[in-house]
């Protein structure tokens, strides 16, 4: 039986939900969507973590245009992970801290290094997802951290399963008792060195 992303034949393919998002948008989200409650809990991540949009679903016809501008709009570069204290950041360029200050003069902000900062506290737990019924994930909830005072990140929880060869992410935003989904995305760990 052919194996695709560790899943079995007929089940939901990562590279097929992202050729659908280019020729029928819905079924590649409809994919995506399928990938989430067909992947694995993935144990608490430890380090750095590289992200990548994969389709935003923020709708009003936006999401083609913010998809091509997202290299300017989403200075994130990834994620950094604690396992022993269930906590970590979002790594960003440093160029963003300028924005953000504008915003939110007093948001932390840690070195990550030439040209990178740290900014968007979470807490990393697994838990129930508040989008998919009796689905567990591993839950980064951005509004548990009270430096978080800009949308999106103080309305932000982020959802990620283990689908093979990399984690996926929906990005959902809580406003008035509502859960919206604004995103897909994916995580891979960043080789030490």
């Amino acid at each position: 039986m052919r194996e695709t992303c560790g899943m079995a034949e007929g089940q939901p393919d990562f590279w097929r939900a992202l050729g659908l998002l280019r020729l029928d948008r819905q079924a590649g989200l409809t994919e995506l969507d399928k990938l989430l409650r067909a992947g694995s809990v993935p144990p608490l991540p430890d380090g750095e973590f590289t992200i990548r949009l994969v389709a935003l679903t923020v709708g009003y016809g936006l999401d083609p245009v913010l998809e091509a501008l997202a290299g300017w709009l989403f200075p994130w570069q990834g994620l950094r992970f604690s396992a022993s204290t269930g906590r970590g950041h979002t790594i960003a360029k440093a160029g963003a801290v300028g924005l953000l200050r504008l915003f939110a003069p007093h948001h932390p902000s840690i070195d990550e290094g030439p040209g990178r900062v740290g900014i968007a506290p979470f807490t990393a737990t697994i838990g129930p997802s508040l989008l998919v019924p009796g689905r567990e994930v591993l839950r980064l909830d951005y509004r548990s951290a009270p430096e978080n005072r800009l949308w999106p990140f103080r309305d932000l929880v982020d959802e990620v399963v283990d689908i093979g060869e990399r984690l996926l992410g929906q990005a959902l935003v809580t406003s008035r008792g509502r859960i919206r989904r604004i995103g897909w995305f994916t995580l891979q760990q960043r080789a030490a060195g």
